[in-house]
């Protein structure tokens, strides 16, 4: 069985501008895909957490909805990549989703960046929000491609059926070298 771990980020700045709303309406739409479509999605298990100071796996309700935290405080970079790694050792072939604005500071962002370059795990980036800072997001994406919200669809497929790849679209070649910082 194939495992795909969503991770939404639950931070203050996630209370602007109904992102945490889109959130919750994109995690409801992964959780339903194994219903909808079980041919596709039935050998896939996915996991939802949510990632502030900690992070915490979210459990379905009887109806199979999902409810988030209330978004306050700072995503915990440091926990992320501490619980990131602990996935890797536990389950290798596990692969991780992560539903954020990219409201975080470059330092952080570097920081899982380079943990998530040697770390051997598929990772993808959902840009949440039209303020998402997606040079940031980049850095939370194996493949250094951030996905926008509207996307979700392909990039949850890329997420449970592809192999990574570590160069951008051919669309997006034309940052140059950004791409490969």
């Amino acid at each position: 069985m194939k495992s795909a771990l969503i991770v939404a980020d639950v931070s203050g700045s996630m209370a602007e501008m109904g992102k945490h709303l889109l959130m919750c309406q994109i995690m409801r739409f992964i959780s339903q895909l194994p219903a909808i479509n079980p041919e596709k999605y039935g050998n896939v298990e996915f996991k939802f957490f949510s990632w502030g100071e900690e992070i915490i796996e979210l459990t379905p309700c009887e109806d199979g909805d999902l409810f988030l935290p209330k978004p306050i405080g700072k995503g915990n970079v440091k926990r992320l990549v501490e619980w990131a790694s602990e996935i890797v050792v536990s389950n290798p072939s596990a692969r991780i989703m992560i539903l954020s604005d990219g409201a975080i500071s470059d330092i952080d962002a570097a920081v899982f960046g380079k943990w998530l370059a040697n770390a051997g795990i598929m990772a993808r980036s959902i840009a949440i929000g039209a303020d998402a800072d997606y040079e940031r997001l980049r850095k939370f994406s194996s493949n250094r491609v951030p996905y926008p919200a509207e996307e979700i669809h392909s990039a949850t497929d890329t997420i449970v059926f592809s192999a990574d790849n570590p160069d951008p679209p051919k669309c997006l070649q034309s940052f140059g070298d950004k791409w490969n910082e």
